[in-house]
């Protein structure tokens, strides 16, 4: 497969004549149109992809959406070459739609040098409705500088048949949605304790790809995904699309633990850069200003070990998609209040005095 232009190898995949990689098992990923620098995919709009309060979960754009842009960059590679999410950027479009049909995106790379490639996504409901618009930097790797790996025979072999893929299994029954009462009844903090303590079911796209709860306080969470090989994409290593998943969660939970008994939010926008196939583990942090204001993100801090690799198995909670035999690695991601250093506030002050100066 190395030795044929990415765009003939993702046609193979696509009409069955080579492998589908884990990750499009566990959505049910289909691609529906391939031309070079432009793709269109689809995935069904499952009760498994909703969020807390019973819609489709707007991660799930961002997934679909970071997959959509990485089959059209691809698609202009040679035969070797790689590439790897720097940077990706989602607006989101009113109300996420309830499950039912399909969610499909479009991708088209609008500009590419030798090192970087930029992308402009449309995602869209089952009526064909826009609901989340996305742009994407991609950074691009030469021939032969990507050697992907192979998933475990154990693995390979389960998801042979497509009877074997999570998202077509029956959704969990057992899940309740936040309704108004709940929401006028307790703060979001109170919400995600019950869910730390057991007395709330997590929502089924967290039952689905192993997303936890592991930590909450007043307007900051933490949520873990372990790097298990159902999360792998076409060139071996953890799809991009499911730390952005993961990042969304992640925000959106940071937000619900700072609201009130009676509030209501939604997140119209999201931007964050994920790490490249070689960094590390990541956290991104965010500053609270006051309650019901708006949170900036503060300084991203990397860490050892490389969530990009699915090395490592699920040992957390009860997530069961399909026995695996991996070690375990799990992706952390925190949320919360960050504190800036006094110096740094000063060094900030001089550079714009100085600023001022020269202008």
């Amino acid at each position: 497969m190395l030795t044929k232009p990415w765009r003939e190898v993702l046609g193979l995949i696509a009409d069955g004549r080579a492998p589908q990689p884990p990750v499009a098992h566990l959505c049910g990923r289909r691609l529906l149109a391939l031309e070079e620098g432009r793709a269109a995919l689809a995935i069904p709009a499952s009760e498994w992809f909703c969020g807390p309060k019973g819609r489709v979960d707007s991660g799930m754009f961002a997934f679909l959406a970071d997959m959509t842009h990485f089959y059209a960059v691809l698609s202009t590679l040679p035969a070797g070459g790689g590439c790897t999410t720097a940077e990706l950027s989602m607006t989101f479009l009113g109300q996420p739609p309830y499950a039912g049909g399909q969610l499909t995106a479009s991708s088209e790379v609008v500009y590419a040098d030798d090192r970087n490639a930029l992308a402009l996504a449309v995602v869209c409901g089952d009526h064909g409705q826009p609901v989340a618009h996305s742009t994407s930097r991609y950074f691009l790797f030469p021939a032969g500088a990507v050697n992907p790996r192979r998933s475990p025979r154990s693995s390979a072999a389960a998801m042979r048949s497509p009877a074997a893929d999570p998202v077509f299994r029956p959704c969990d029954p057992t899940f309740s949605p936040l309704d108004d009462r709940t929401l006028d009844r307790l703060s979001g903090l109170e919400i995600l304790r019950a869910e730390l303590a057991g007395e709330r079911s997590p929502p089924p796209i967290d039952r689905l790809t192993g997303i936890r709860l592991t930590d909450a306080a007043d307007g900051q969470v933490v949520f873990s995904l372990p790097a298990h090989g159902w999360l792998l994409q076409e060139i071996g290593t953890v799809f991009g699309g499911m730390i952005a998943l993961l990042a969304k969660g992640a925000t959106a939970g940071a937000v619900q633990a700072a609201a009130s008994a009676g509030t209501r939010f939604t997140a119209p926008r999201s931007q964050g850069e994920l790490p490249p196939s070689g960094g590390g583990r990541r956290h991104r942090a965010f500053r609270r200003r006051q309650r019901g204001s708006s949170r900036q993100p503060a300084r991203d801090r990397q860490y050892e070990d490389n969530p990009r690799r699915a090395d490592r198995s699920d040992r957390d909670g009860d997530y069961r998609p399909q026995p695996l035999t991996l070690p375990r690695s799990p992706i952390a991601l925190a949320t919360g209040p960050t504190r800036v250093p006094a110096k740094a506030h000063g060094r900030a002050r001089a550079g714009h005095r100085a600023h001022l100066r020269r202008h």
